[in-house]
């Protein structure tokens, strides 16, 4: 599975610690556009994960990806007009973003995203993860996504765990 990640979902899912885990699981990308919001701004702030996301860009745990301008929607952030244009492309199966106001956008545009939490609900669908594992990271990401989609992923992955 690929999928493109922006820097809401990238950062929140290396604070909670599943990173490494997701990253076994799908090909994650991040647009240069991303890597410069995350990286370059964020040691600029001194964000201990902006170190970590440039370790794994290194390591190739995290993969980037280049392409031509983008031409979409203009009432889009620079680094979520990169992203659209990007999957608009072709090659990738989701964009990855927790921030509400985009998903909406790009639900318009008919473009599939998944938020870090339901990207576990879809691994464990595809058997790619155990579903007690997805609600161990499940409850790692708790702090930093709605009690809403916490406690509807957690319904899914329990319902999951019984079948």
């Amino acid at each position: 599975m690929k999928v493109l990640v922006d820097s809401d979902c990238i950062i929140k899912i290396t604070k909670a610690g599943i990173k490494e885990g997701i990253c076994s699981l799908a090909e994650l990308y991040l647009a240069p556009l991303i890597v410069k919001e995350v990286i370059d701004e964020g040691k600029k702030k001194g964000c201990g994960d902006a170190f970590e996301i440039e370790r794994n860009l290194s390591d190739k745990k995290l993969m980037t990806i280049r392409h031509g301008e983008a031409k979409t929607h203009q009432t889009f952030l620079k680094g979520e007009m990169e992203l659209v244009s990007i999957f608009k492309g072709g090659g990738f199966d989701a964009i990855a973003s927790d921030d509400a106001a985009f998903l909406k956008k790009i639900e318009r545009l008919n473009v599939p995203y998944l938020t870090p939490a339901t990207l576990l609900l879809v691994f464990v669908r595809k058997r790619r993860l155990a579903a007690a594992k997805a609600v161990e990271y499940l409850q790692e990401l708790k702090g930093f996504i709605s009690d809403d989609e916490f406690l509807t992923v957690r319904l899914f992955l329990e319902k999951e765990e019984r079948s």
